[in-house]
């Protein structure tokens, strides 16, 4: 997508377009996998003056327009990743020993009915799977 392209998409979902914003959203384009508000905030702050606390803002408004979603924390850090039909939700696995984060396979409907069959009455608003253990690099 080029600059014009996210503009257009930012106003579709009736999100105010600002060159910072303009310039996380397309860091975020590029990364292909997990990323932190701290990740974005590394790539863009050698380029343009933008505080962390902008980034966790705008990161805020993608995941209410439902165009990010939050995946897990770990020691205080929150990743997220885009949404979109190319990237349905699906677990993942975090490596205790190096702190490796990895997108795993999607779940199929069967096993997403499971976790929704399971809940019985609860109302469910966000389903998030993370497997734990050592990576392959780790676990030599």
């Amino acid at each position: 997508m080029d600059s014009l392209q996210v503009k257009s998409f930012l106003e579709s979902k009736d999100i105010k377009v600002t060159v910072k914003r303009l310039a996380v959203i397309e860091c975020i384009l590029r990364i292909k996998g997990l990323f932190s508000a701290i990740d974005l905030h590394n790539q863009l702050s050698d380029r343009l003056d933008v505080d962390l606390v902008t980034v966790y803002r705008f990161l805020t408004v993608l995941k209410e327009k439902g165009i990010v979603r939050d995946v897990l924390s770990d020691e205080s850090v929150q990743y997220f990743e885009m949404t979109s039909m190319d990237n349905p939700a699906h677990p993942h696995f975090k490596c205790y020993q190096c702190h490796k984060l990895l997108c795993l396979q999607p779940l199929t409907f069967d096993d997403s009915l499971f976790f929704i069959q399971s809940a019985g009455d609860l109302h469910i608003d966000h389903v998030s799977v993370v497997l734990s253990g050592l990576c392959k690099d780790c676990d030599q």
